[in-house]
């Protein structure tokens, strides 16, 4: 299954369908990146990232963070007290 998704075919159409950028880096010379300059410029960027996660404790981190833009965008709060907060409830959480 994995291979079907990710080999070289199926990363093309997805590409072309405009549905996601590719996870092959082969495809980095496509011609869809021509017509679409800032898609290339994600992918291309790529190639700085590093793999990251918040260990045992990411889905809370990523819930936290959520909650702090809803609070922010949703309910007004001020975008400093929010993430203070978040921070807070992560402290809690990490036990520091």
């Amino acid at each position: 299954m994995i291979e079907f998704i990710t080999n070289e075919a199926s990363q093309t159409t997805v590409l072309e369908s405009g549905f996601a950028l590719p996870s092959r880096a082969a495809l980095i010379n496509h011609p869809y990146f021509q017509s679409h300059p800032e898609s290339a410029t994600i992918f291309r960027g790529a190639n700085g990232a590093t793999p990251f996660m918040w260990g045992l404790y990411g889905s809370d981190v990523n819930e936290k963070m959520g909650q702090a833009l809803e609070r922010i965008y949703l309910k007004g709060q001020d975008p400093e007290a929010s993430f203070r907060q978040a921070a807070q409830e992560l402290r809690e959480i990490l036990g520091k």
